[in-house]
């Protein structure tokens, strides 16, 4: 496995960790699919090769606890490489500890570590512990060593979309993005998505089909973008709505979103019992969304079973008591 495919998935499904819900029950999930590149030349050639070869081994088999456990020796051992502190930052990262990723990969910066890839790192690090404006300043020191990088700048429209709800600001860094990698599917996604909840029907529509043809061009599991277009024919038409909805399902049928698009569209279509069966398997993969239980409490009313309407409402409320979600 190459240097560049070393921390793959890392830092975006790090992110992912605190990440809000966006439309839930509906239109897309929090699962960033982003990797963090590291390539030979922006490493410090002065990490021993045996340590080298076998660190970048436990990573690329994502052995996370062994190769920071590996990492803590070698610094035990007095070892002041920046490498080893950027390596053990990355596994902290991917073991949910966002405090000892930021210890480490600022060891790594006092050392004389100095590239993107670290910036990008402390950058996520920073965002899951909520310190926004660090996690914003690092991107900027990012974007200042590699400007050719796409990474930074859709990190940051996911931020601004996501976070701070400024769909017009995550446009421009969305549209960076593709323009410096155009098959960058997510970039296409999300840029579609600022112009779908912006009211730019015809524009959202052109970005999710783009990131149709790169999905199916390089088989990507990645089903928001015919969930995308899904919704907007959902009202206009749903018997088509509904082939990409199952798409979407069929890619991903572990994402709750998927199936209440699906119950959604079942509802309009006026196949109750269908509708039914997307939304209890959404309940099932996620118990903590209240979408589709009032969706179900709806539906259970028109089939004539009050007691199970009410009892999915009442779920419905509890949920929101509890998490505030809807």
């Amino acid at each position: 496995m190459s240097c560049q495919s070393i921390v793959s998935t890392i830092v975006l499904a790090a992110m992912a960790l605190s990440s809000p819900p966006v439309m839930r029950g509906e239109s897309q999930d929090t699962r960033q699919a982003q990797s963090l590149d590291l390539s030979p030349e922006k490493s410090p050639s002065s990490i021993p090769s045996d340590s080298s070869r076998r660190l970048s081994e436990l990573i690329a088999k994502e052995r996370w606890s062994d190769a920071a456990q590996m990492g803590r020796e070698l610094i035990l051992q007095g070892n002041r490489n920046p490498a080893i502190y950027y390596y053990l930052g990355l596994a902290m990262v991917r073991l949910h500890d966002p405090v000892a990723a930021i210890h480490n990969l600022r060891d790594a910066e006092r050392l004389g570590m100095d590239t993107g890839y670290l910036h990008q790192a402390l950058a996520i690090a920073y965002y899951n512990v909520h310190q926004f404006i660090l996690f914003e300043l690092q991107l900027d020191k990012a974007i200042s060593l590699d400007p050719s990088d796409y990474k930074p700048y859709f990190y940051r429209g996911r931020f601004l979309e996501s976070i701070r709800t400024d769909f017009a600001g995550a446009l421009k860094y969305f549209e960076k993005a593709r323009t410096l990698n155009p098959d960058h599917t997510e970039s296409w996604y999300y840029e579609g998505y600022c112009f779908e909840t912006t009211g730019r029907r015809s524009e959202a529509r052109s970005r999710y089909e783009t990131a149709v043809r790169l999905v199916e061009r390089q088989h990507e599991k990645f089903s928001l973008p015919y969930q995308g277009i899904a919704r907007l024919l959902v009202d206009e038409s749903p018997s088509e709505a509904l082939e990409f909805a199952r798409k979407a399902a069929d890619l991903e049928p572990a994402l709750d979103a998927n199936h209440v698009l699906l119950g959604k569209i079942y509802e309009k279509l006026g196949r109750r019992s269908q509708a039914v069966e997307e939304l209890q398997t959404a309940v099932r993969i996620d118990p903590t969304n209240a979408s589709p239980r009032f969706m179900l409490a709806r539906i259970y009313q028109e089939l004539g079973n009050p007691n199970a309407a009410a009892a999915e409402l009442a779920m419905f409320e509890k949920i929101n008591q509890v998490y505030g979600r809807e």
